[in-house]
């Protein structure tokens, strides 16, 4: 730095060495700025990934019926298959 200084170009030189510190200064700062923006979206999916699995393993016990649900079943069953019969009557008789 001292022979920098001496020399006629000095000035020169020593705007150059400040403007390589700040761009590497930079540089660093985004690479750390990158790395924890990745490590972010990298818990961001493996959070999603153990909701998915959580939500598969429960979706047996969320398809649990009960017993009114299974009778309004059985009802729509039965009256579709009134309607099929009904039907196939009224083409019989005509």
């Amino acid at each position: 730095m001292r022979q920098m200084i001496n020399n006629d170009n000095s000035a020169v030189e020593a705007q150059a060495v400040k403007k390589l510190v700040k761009t590497c200064k930079s540089v660093y700062a985004m690479s750390v700025y990158l790395q924890s923006t990745n490590q972010d979206l990298l818990l961001a999916a493996d959070h999603q990934d153990k909701r998915v699995t959580r939500f598969k393993d429960h979706y047996v016990d969320a398809r649990i019926l009960n017993l009114k649900i299974i009778e309004k079943q059985n009802q729509k069953t039965e009256d579709k298959t009134q309607e099929k019969f009904n039907k196939q009557n009224d083409m019989l008789l005509n």
